[in-house]
């Protein structure tokens, strides 16, 4: 499993502008790596209701049954929070 060197924090911020993801993708970044809590882009994207960000990532093969270490999948999140 790869995990990210990034604070959870840290890769929100980067997820959250979406032009950070689009760099960091183009430049080959792992759609898929996981922070601590086992989070990938996609979850916290889906976390947050970031939709241009979530079909980013699902355009570059982001995983969508990967799911956190709290067993939650991206999808679930998003319910959860109503999105």
């Amino acid at each position: 499993m790869t995990v990210f060197t990034l604070s959870a924090n840290t890769v929100l911020s980067v997820a959250a502008t979406g032009a950070g993801w689009v760099a960091l993708v183009a430049e080959g970044e792992e759609v898929n790596k996981v922070n601590r809590t086992g989070q990938t882009a996609l979850f916290i994207a889906c976390e947050h209701g970031f939709l241009q960000i979530v079909e980013f990532l699902l355009g570059h093969d982001a995983d969508v049954h990967k799911n956190a270490n709290s067993g939650l999948l991206p999808i679930s999140v998003a319910s959860l929070k109503g999105h």
